[in-house]
């Protein structure tokens, strides 16, 4: 082994790679040629991309979504008899229930308008087929929650489990024959 003659305190260590410019480098080692790019860092970098594009669209907008479902509502959420329970619960937010029967003739003229409802309001909208197994059952449901049920429709709007407004029968058609903007009028004016 080779002493430093200036220190001969300094024992050099053995050279486990090779010379490459004057510098020692792992035998392993392969410079990447000029020009080309490392795909790892581009992917690396655009799944980076996407994922902050998701959090800052999360974050910080705010689009028109329900908020059972975190999803755009097209039509109105059918509801079970344990969906209705739970939306008088605290924290289940806005939400406008339409209770309906398929026998009944009143409720089937309102489905599409209220269907079409759910596409115009940041409120969840709901439906519940009330007259199903038993109409009566339905009725003796939401009297015993304090709703003054005389039949079907029934629309009730409540904010984390607290009526803001209900209404009994259909709503008045307009010139158009639509009830729409009647529907949007009572939902709108449940939560002011």
């Amino acid at each position: 082994m080779d002493v430093n003659p200036q220190n001969p305190n300094i024992i050099p260590a053995p050279v486990t790679g090779k010379i490459v410019d004057g510098n020692i480098v792992p035998l392993d080692y392969q410079p990447q040629a000029s020009g080309k790019c490392n795909y790892m860092n581009i992917i690396l970098w655009i799944i980076v991309g996407i994922l902050g594009a998701v959090i800052v669209h999360k974050m910080f907008l705010k689009p028109k979504y329900s908020t059972i479902l975190q999803l755009q509502q097209t039509a109105a959420n059918e509801y079970t008899a344990t969906d209705v329970e739970k939306m008088f619960a605290a924290g289940a937010g806005k939400i406008c229930l339409f209770v309906y029967a398929d026998w009944c003739g009143h409720c089937k003229s309102c489905k599409a308008d209220y269907n079409e409802l759910a596409t115009t309001t940041d409120v969840t909208i709901a439906k519940f087929n009330g007259g199903g197994e038993s109409s009566q059952a339905t009725i003796q449901f939401l009297a015993e929650k304090g709703f003054n049920i005389q039949g079907f429709p029934f629309f009730l709007c409540l904010e984390n489990g607290v009526e803001k407004a209900q209404q009994t029968g259909a709503f008045q058609r307009n010139e158009d024959g639509s009830m729409l903007s009647n529907m949007q009028t009572f939902a709108n004016g449940a939560f002011q």
